[in-house]
């Protein structure tokens, strides 16, 4: 189970941040054990004709195994159907999707 995430952000390209103030603020978070490179993967496949319509050649690189976080399910997919909608609205022929998992250090 992942306990904090980080994010490299790099210029040009575009990123969601999950968290308790991320999306579903107006419905009651039921927050459930999920694996998020699964729901990323399925978003990918559902949606990916957004990319192709817009012209859009697209690189994934998403876990096979699982990465378990704890968060609004429904809340993280809508976040994930968002970024590839803006994509194709705003990426010009290019879009890179990569998950990186890190392992943080205790104190």
């Amino acid at each position: 189970m992942l306990d904090k995430v980080s994010i490299h952000v790099k210029p040009g390209e575009i990123y969601g941040l999950i968290g308790d103030n991320g999306a579903g603020k107006t419905g009651e978070k039921v927050l459930e054990e999920t694996d998020v490179g699964r729901v990323l993967r399925e978003v990918f496949v559902d949606n990916c004709l957004i990319l192709e319509q817009a012209d859009l050649k697209a690189e994934t690189c998403f876990p096979c195994h699982p990465v378990l976080i704890r968060e609004n399910k429904d809340a993280l997919e809508r976040i994930f159907v968002n970024l590839l909608q803006n994509a194709g609205r705003y990426a010009y022929s290019y879009v890179k999707l990569e998950m990186e998992e890190e392992e943080m250090g205790g104190v």
